[in-house]
């Protein structure tokens, strides 16, 4: 996260990430590629609070040894609303800002709340200068009920000692079972309060940690964790995974929905056509499919995001990237994104990364991730507004110049994939000269 808060996506990461899980077990996914009989997920029981909730998140019209399908009739149309100032979410321009958010026909809000610690080998959470209070989070809350928005509450957090502000690295420098122990202990008590804050005002969906993934390969910690959380939320749960993560958690089936931050490589060009994003989609779909079958649960987009940026395809997770504004270039990438994973069967929704409490946000020349006042905001509105129905203009993807991803089968009940892994792919080395492993 850089200072200048206009850009911010905190979370994200870069040549870090790709160290953080180079740290972790060889092969990124190899778990995910190579699943384990000991690691099989149960069917979901009717018990379940995704069943439960149904009407809110998602009917789920068939659950098969095939797979998770999920019906378009009730998808998640979710925008993630962050702001970096104690009292930002309780001024009249954060409620005319989600009273445009809400215009979008978005049904979803993801409310952010961000805490810090101070290095990757600290244990200790706690909150900031840019921690909403409780009361601010309460009241942003309320307002999003009263415009009739359903809420995931996502505590998020990062360290203080970090000049880009990433949270990957945290716990790779634990070298003793006690440190993670007392790590562990922190956060439960940092998490379990906002489950209790979330429950207490009604929230109808709660993120259990973000791109956390330094530690989330401790599955029994992170197991007990989830149960604890549970057991003071009782509603649906989700953990939103950076890119490269998904493929190596092994406790997805704790959750309720398999959380993913859809940062994903598109294109090596700065000006791509609608087709080549699409073709750039190709991949993540067939691989989120397959994860999603293996773990029988479906899948959200906690965050996906495109920057009013020249190249934003190429690096969408990259808020520190210099360059001219290219407010088409975003808008085509928010409708590749849709036309490429809306009537997956295995998707539930997605959380748009991001709209500020400015009501003013947008406006030249900031090249922050917003649509308010941009073409994407458009292009968000025609889908949120008629989420079963493409756009009339819609392409279809054109693979003869590129190497065609074979077919899936019904229900995505396929054999482990032949294509190139998610974190492999999405960590390529890009043609403009870089030798660092980017993540995004």
């Amino acid at each position: 996260m850089c200072k200048n808060s206009t850009n911010v996506r905190p979370g994200s990461f870069f040549v870090a990430a790709a160290v953080v899980l180079s740290l972790l077990s060889p092969g990124i996914i190899s778990a995910y590629s190579e699943p384990r009989s000991d690691d099989s997920a149960p069917p979901l029981p009717s018990s379940s609070p995704v069943m439960a909730n149904a009407s809110l998140v998602g009917s789920h019209v068939g659950r098969s040894p095939s797979g998770v399908q999920v019906s378009n009739s009730s998808k998640m149309q979710g925008v993630n609303y962050r702001n970096w100032s104690k009292g930002g979410y309780s001024t009249s321009g954060s409620d005319l800002s989600m009273s445009y958010l809400k215009a979008t026909g978005a049904n979803w809000i993801s409310i952010v709340a961000l805490s810090y610690q101070e290095s990757q080998k600290s244990t200790t959470i706690f909150s900031g200068d840019l921690t909403p209070s409780d009361a601010d989070i309460v009241r942003a809350i309320r307002q999003a009920k009263s415009l009739g928005l359903n809420v995931m509450l996502k505590p998020q957090m990062t360290m203080t000692s970090d000049p880009s502000w990433v949270n990957g690295p945290i716990g790779t420098g634990f070298a003793t079972e006690a440190e993670w122990d007392a790590w562990f202990s922190s956060y439960r008590t940092w998490i379990g309060h906002y489950a209790d804050l979330a429950k207490a005002n009604g929230v109808e969906l709660f993120c259990v940690g973000t791109e956390m993934a330094g530690t989330s390969q401790q599955s029994a910690r992170w197991r007990q964790t989830v149960a604890d959380v549970r057991s003071r939320f009782g509603g649906p749960l989700t953990y939103s995974a950076m890119p490269g993560e998904e493929g190596k958690i092994q406790w997805w089936d704790a959750v309720d929905y398999i959380g993913a931050n859809a940062y994903y490589f598109l294109t090596d060009v700065n000006n791509p056509t609608l087709s080549q994003l699409k073709v750039g989609w190709q991949t993540p779909v067939r691989d989120l499919g397959w994860l999603s079958s293996h773990w029988q649960r479906p899948v959200i987009f906690t965050e996906i995001g495109y920057r009013d940026l020249d190249g934003t395809n190429r690096r969408p997770g990259d808020w520190g990237m210099v360059g001219p504004a290219d407010p088409d270039e975003q808008a085509l990438c928010y409708r590749a994104a849709f036309e490429s994973v809306w009537n997956q069967p295995w998707f539930v929704g997605m959380f748009w990364w991001e709209w500020g409490t400015d009501p003013n946000q947008g406006l030249p020349p900031n090249t922050d991730y917003t649509p308010h006042n941009r073409p994407a905001e458009q292009v968000l509105k025609s889908w949120y507004a008629a989420p079963d129905t493409p756009t009339p203009s819609a392409t279809p993807v054109n693979t003869s110049t590129s190497t065609p991803t074979p077919a899936l089968s019904a229900g995505y009940s396929i054999s482990p994939p032949t294509s190139e892994p998610l974190a492999q792919w999405a960590s390529r080395v890009h043609p403009d000269g870089q030798s660092e492993v980017q993540l995004y």
